[in-house]
């Protein structure tokens, strides 16, 4: 880093040119112009004097971006373009846009979040907000990395606190909806989707583009391929008797597994899901339930986590515990009493009398009138209280073995070396 010439052949003549670092680390050349080494230094050092400048006082030199060319020129396009969830981040950035859309990114502060939080409040749930500022927090990261944005302003915003949903079905509960989904008028899939799904418990976007290529009816699996899936990694899910009389059930329409009859795959199965449930009678329950029941009839049943977690498509092992490892809790309890059959004939009458017996003399021991610890410090008389000498007391050591041998059922508390 420094000063070099070079020759011009368009000039005939030497030129001085610069080398130095901006602000971002990025190695700059510059040519000064002018075949003067000292002006060449000079130059150098207003240049080294500005970079430092920007280092120090970053939102003086940031480009004027607004928020809006930002997110539809840079961020939509550059980013999420492609992904499996563009469209919601299309229609989550179109409400940032009405809220921060004229404003310039170094100009948009923590204040402005909070406003949007509290705006959003009652409009959304909790966890609706959350994932907002989620997403608003990746558009300044992304600005940041562009080097269009030097803070990202979400960052100091507090979530609301999430409330995790356990929404499970019972086993009366699913035969409710079974049955309500093949009642539900006009629509002869739902019931394929809803008995499937509880049964292999897929997410909807992995349910609704499964092809017949992923299916292999011969060893029971079905294929759950990397772009559909939600972590980008394909796994294989086994297949039991009910989901195999579902796949045996349908028509082949064409590659999708559950389509109309024109061949086109289901884009959602919203509607007809609510009046099922509708009709079932139950309440406050979503079509991702459907996965969380056979996340919790696998444990239930006795599946190791480890299996859940394959089964499932989790990215890793404590998302598993996060979500069903209450469920481990509560199955071990019921284990346990398994075993209360085999003692029953062990614990008669009589083994339960001693056992009382022997727990009154533990949880008496060390009472007045009972035995103690014999050191010579618990039967010096200086350690009772002086209204306790000298008195007459119940000795309850006649049948037992007495220090002193008294014989008699009564003796001084002073005097006793056994029993105080």
């Amino acid at each position: 880093m420094g000063i070099f010439k070079k020759w011009d052949k368009s000039e005939n003549r030497w030129i001085q040119y610069l080398d130095y670092y901006d602000e971002h680390g990025a190695r700059i050349r510059e040519s000064s112009g002018v075949g003067s080494r000292s002006f060449a230094k000079e130059l150098l050092t207003k240049r080294k004097d500005e970079v430092n400048q920007r280092k120090k006082f970053p939102e003086r030199y940031l480009p004027e971006i607004k928020f809006t060319d930002f997110v539809d020129n840079d961020y939509l396009l550059l980013h999420a373009k492609g992904m499996k969830d563009e469209k919601n981040i299309k229609r989550i950035c179109n409400i940032f846009k009405k809220r921060f859309g004229t404003k310039y990114l170094h100009e948009i502060n923590s204040s402005m979040v909070q406003q949007y939080k509290k705006e959003r409040m009652g409009k959304a749930a909790d966890n609706t907000i959350n994932n907002e500022l989620n997403y608003l927090s990746g558009i300044f990261t992304k600005a940041i990395e562009w080097n269009k944005a030097t803070s990202n302003p979400v960052q100091r915003v507090k979530r609301f606190r999430a409330v995790e949903r356990k929404r499970i079905l019972d086993r009366l509960e699913q035969n409710a909806l079974i049955t309500a989904a093949g009642n539900v008028k006009k629509s002869p899939h739902l019931l394929p989707l809803i008995v499937f799904d509880l049964n292999t418990g897929l997410r909807k976007g992995e349910l609704l583009t499964l092809k017949w290529s992923d299916v292999n009816e011969e060893s029971a699996q079905i294929l759950i391929r990397a772009e559909n899936a939600k972590y980008n990694r394909s796994r294989y899910i086994d297949l039991n008797k009910h989901a195999l009389t579902v796949l045996k059930s349908l028509p082949k329409r064409g590659e999708y597994v559950f389509c109309d009859r024109f061949g086109r795959p289901f884009k959602n199965f919203y509607h007809s899901f609510a009046a099922a449930v509708k009709l079932a009678g139950l309440k406050n329950l979503r079509i991702h339930d459907l996965r969380r029941t056979f996340g919790s009839n696998c444990v239930m049943d006795g599946v190791a986590l480890p299996a859940v977690q394959e089964l499932m498509g989790h990215s890793d092992i404590s998302t598993t515990i996060k979500h069903y490892s209450h469920l481990v809790s509560a199955f071990k309890k019921e284990e346990i009493k398994k075993i209360e059959g085999r003692m029953d004939t062990c614990m008669d009458t009589a083994l339960f009398s001693k056992l009382q017996q022997a727990g009154k003399s533990l949880k008496n021991n060390g009472a007045p009138g009972v035995t103690r610890t014999p050191g010579t410090r618990f039967r010096k008389p200086l350690l009772y209280p002086p209204e306790l000498q000298g008195q007459l007391v119940d000795c309850g050591m006649a049948n037992a073995e007495c220090g002193i041998k008294c014989g008699t059922t009564t003796y001084l508390r002073d005097q006793c070396s056994s029993a105080w």
